[in-house]
């Protein structure tokens, strides 16, 4: 197996078991720590990682994705860009927060939140400075550190909230454990940056240029991406009450987990693909055969799902939140169905990424938004009157749009990636999904992991013998998992 794959492959693994181990840690945080600190206190919490989240887009500015790419095309750009952009988004993060305190103060927030929402800030601001670090290492193909920086954090993190949780210290503390945790990450991801390069902390104006420039862009495209993730429900609320919204949620909270596969897929690729693209001129370039296989694993994972749901929508809506949510089924079916269209879009951004077009994708993004509106409004206030479930409008809004997102951004991507070999595998994919479908329909009714269970294995047994999985893939996997404990070993 050549270097590339191999590097794709290893970034996967750690990729994906850093999602995993991410998972699992939510999970117990979730599960636990709301029954200590009650309603309140986990509404205090829910708002400031709310502002958080919102917080760290507009600090990062998008310069996240620059710095990856430009680093995996020339490992020398972390010298110039890394620095100033620690600079930038810390002084970006303090005025965010700043103005944040200032309302807060204004509305007469209680003075446990207040204390909250400074915790909250010392903690951002710190993991804002790691940011720009992650994404040098993650275009050197230095994945592993996204796995060990879950290990600690969210790991550390979660057990320290726990045990203070536990012992009745209350919000306050618990909190401060987000503070502990940010501290030793910054110190480790320094050290691990300064492993592989390092970077000058200069104020000349062209360097911060460089980074409005070049990351401008990719802002836009963050904005408008969670404009958009969150347009359906805004509206759905609006139009229908909390019952459907709650019919809803459910299905789209999936829909979500589901998003981890393309996620990790595009960041793994996207550092070789960067490098690629500077070549990608040439007519058989390998950026083009490494962008069709990248496409291709997307559709042969996507298309399972779409049948698989339609055909589980019901088993599984009925286990797990019994015949009252049974409004969910067509909800689920249509998202089930949406992950095809969203898995290619995923797909397509990075190709376009690492060819520096991603300005063509923000239009894009620009244009479904207003699309998704139009598509809401109709479909939930139809579905609303004639069904009393808008819910299956929204689904379908949003299957619609990915579509025409998936439509335009084929054309955008061009026909050198889109050709004939890639719509083969494509078919052969749905052909193997189908009959996957067809054999797990008879196990339908039995218990809910016996027809889960048989799709994986008669998808996999199907989409090997038509020659979608090379074997080269599953060989190197015990290889990895060697590298990985090794890598860890080392860290330690």
């Amino acid at each position: 197996m050549t270097t590339a794959r191999r590097k794709i492959f290893a970034n996967i693994l750690f990729l994906g078991s850093n999602q995993g181990l991410t998972w699992l840690l939510t999970s117990v945080y979730v599960l636990v720590i709301p029954r200590y600190l009650g309603p309140a206190g986990m509404g205090i919490l829910a708002l400031m990682m709310a502002i958080s989240s919102v917080i760290g887009v507009l600090a990062n500015i998008g310069m996240r994705m620059f710095i990856l790419r430009e680093v995996a095309r020339d490992i020398e750009a972390a010298k110039i860009l890394v620095g100033p952009a620690i600079i930038l988004s810390t002084v970006l993060a303090i005025i965010c927060w700043s103005i944040t305190a200032i309302i807060l103060n204004i509305v007469n927030e209680s003075e446990t939140t207040k204390l909250v929402m400074y915790i909250f800030a010392v903690a951002n601001i710190l993991g804002v400075i790691v940011t720009p670090l992650k994404a040098a290492l993650q275009g050197m193909d230095k994945m592993h550190y996204a796995l060990y920086e879950s290990l600690i954090d969210k790991g550390l993190n979660t057990t320290i909230a726990l045990i203070l949780a536990a012992l009745n210290f209350g919000i306050v503390l618990v909190a401060a454990s987000n503070v502990i945790t940010a501290s030793i990450v910054v110190v480790l991801y320094f050290g691990w940056f300064f492993k592989h390069s390092s970077t000058t902390y200069n104020v000349k104006a062209e360097n911060y240029k460089k980074l409005f420039k070049g990351s401008f862009s990719f802002l836009i495209i963050e904005i408008s991406s969670n404009l958009y993730l969150y347009l359906d429900a805004i509206i759905l609320a609006a139009l229908t009450n909390e019952t459907v919204v709650g019919y809803y949620s459910v299905p789209t909270r999936l829909f979500g987990t589901l998003m981890v596969v393309p996620m990790v897929v595009g960041q793994a690729v996207l550092p070789t693909l960067s490098r690629l693209a500077v070549d990608a001129a040439q007519e058989n370039s390998t950026m083009y055969e490494l962008s069709r296989k990248t496409l291709s694993f997307l559709m042969c994972s996507s298309l399972p799902v779409a049948v698989g749901t339609t055909v589980m929508a019901e088993p599984i809506i009925n286990f797990f939140y019994q015949s009252e949510f049974a409004p969910s089924i067509p909800i689920m079916i249509f998202l089930g169905w949406t992950v095809v269209p969203t898995y290619l879009g995923i797909g397509l951004v990075q190709i376009l990424i690492a060819q520096n077009r991603q300005t063509e994708w923000t239009k894009l993004m620009v244009m479904a938004i207003f699309v998704n509106f139009g598509f809401n409004l109709m479909l939930i206030s139809y579905f609303q009157t004639n069904s009393g479930n808008g819910g299956v409008g929204a689904a379908m809004a949003l299957f619609l749009t990915e579509l025409i997102i998936g439509v335009f951004g084929v054309r955008i991507v061009g026909g050198k990636i889109i050709n004939s070999q890639l719509i083969l595998s494509m078919l052969k994919s749905l052909v193997a999904a189908l009959v996957m479908g067809a054999l797990i329909w008879p196990l339908r009714d039995t218990l809910l992991f016996i027809p889960i269970l048989a799709g994986v294995v008669f998808y996999g047994i199907a989409i090997i013998a038509l020659g979608l999985v090379p074997f080269d893939y599953v060989r190197m996997l015990p290889s990895l998992a060697k590298r990985l404990k090794q890598k860890f070993i080392r860290t330690r």
